[in-house]
């Protein structure tokens, strides 16, 4: 039986040769690592044909990202900004009715506005006044159904509705020799 600890060595790297120093250092610069070629082993697609199919679906993905950050909600802003107008111009319609209405709120809180309301809407009539009822002139003739009473009321009416013949100018009666 052993009471010792047990230890490994760690192997010391060996020195770099002066092309291996000279490759560090091409290596170590920004544009190093893109412009290297990448062993064969290495590389994630082989073939060149599938080399552009992956670069080709990479662009895709990368499309359809910068559409669903930037394309869709700046199309849904623009939406928006014109949904917007429109509730404006509906409220500014809807504010003007509502300032046309305290307008009237106010004039019929006054006794005058309240006397004319009264007559218009109840037809009150204070001591001393005659109320007349005016019924509005029909714009024209009625229409009436086609058959046999309505046709000859339509043709009454007609008849009355001509002018009369305007007098000749000579109303001396011509005899003929």
């Amino acid at each position: 039986m052993s009471s010792g600890s047990r230890t490994t060595t760690i192997a010391r790297p060996r020195a770099a040769t002066a092309a291996e120093r000279e490759q560090a250092e091409r290596d170590s610069t920004l544009l190093g690592d893109l412009t290297r070629p990448i062993s064969a082993e290495r590389q994630l697609v082989r073939h060149r044909g599938r080399r552009w199919l992956l670069s080709f679906a990479a662009l895709a993905v990368m499309a359809a990202l910068l559409a669903a950050l930037f394309a869709f909600p700046v199309k849904n802003w623009l939406h928006q900004q014109e949904q917007i107008e429109r509730k404006q111009a509906q409220l500014d319609v809807l504010t003007g009715a509502n300032d046309q209405l305290a307008r009237e709120v106010a004039r019929l809180k006054t006794a005058d506005g309240a006397l004319e309301a009264a007559r218009d809407e109840l037809g009150l009539v204070v001591a001393g006044e005659e109320r007349i009822s005016v019924l509005d002139t029909a714009a024209g003739p009625l229409p009436l159904p086609a058959g046999w009473p309505f046709d000859v009321v339509q043709g009454i009416i007609a008849a009355r509705a001509m002018p009369e013949p305007a007098p000749a100018a000579d109303a001396t009666p011509t005899t003929a020799p």
